[in-house]
């Protein structure tokens, strides 16, 4: 009951500032019937620099969000490292979201999954992408 309350916090707080990063939200929590059914769509990655990756996504379809959609969680993580290293970012109704100050040169791997007060919703497919090397 405790880690409810933590993240009815979390997701207060992401709804008055519209981001927050955490490396450790739980997504047990949530409730099956009330998190969005499909992953957001057309997710995509792209270096911008040797220590920057664009990701971008569309929306899941309406009916499937069962609820408020809220905003999306990327997930990312280097992928020579296991899952437990992954980092998150969640935002409120963006599309797209770069993600900066990355190792250089290293393939990352990406997913997007949409969420509403309940919670979050099943993640999409990985999408992988490399940084540049320096100087490219």
């Amino acid at each position: 009951m405790g880690q409810h309350i933590l993240i009815s916090y979390i997701i207060s707080y992401i709804e008055k500032k519209c981001m927050i990063t955490n490396n450790v939200l739980s997504t047990t929590w949530f409730y099956l019937f009330l998190v969005p059914l499909l992953p957001p769509g057309n997710v995509a990655a792209v270096n911008t620099s040797s220590t920057a990756i664009r990701v971008t996504w569309s929306p899941p379809e309406k009916s499937s969000i069962r609820g408020e959609l809220i905003g999306y969680e990327i997930t990312f993580t280097p992928a020579s490292k296991n899952a437990s290293a992954s980092q998150r970012v969640m935002l409120c109704t963006n599309t797209s979201y770069d993600l900066e100050k990355l190792s250089k040169y290293t393939l990352y791997n990406i997913t997007v999954a949409a969420f509403t007060k309940v919670g979050i919703g099943n993640k999409s497919k990985i999408e992988q992408a490399w940084t540049d090397k320096d100087g490219m």
